[in-house]
């Protein structure tokens, strides 16, 4: 038996709403399910409009016998 709880809920324009949900089930592992509506003609870009930073190296050392 599965359980759904909602998360949260947007209004995106007057008829599409996007809901994400918790689904619990007994026999798997919880999952987040995002209910975006079909044919909503808005999305996520392709691209950054800028450059994401570069990482920047980090001076903590690893443990003994570990390899980087």
């Amino acid at each position: 038996m599965s359980k759904v709880t909602d998360l949260a809920t947007a209004q995106l324009s007057a008829t599409d709403t996007l809901v994400i949900e918790l689904v619990e089930a007994n026999e798997t592992p919880a999952v987040v399910i995002i209910r975006w509506p079909a044919g909503f003609p808005y999305g996520i870009p392709d691209a950054s409009p800028t450059p994401l930073p570069q990482p920047q190296s980090c001076s903590l050392m690893l443990p003994h016998g570990w390899r980087n």
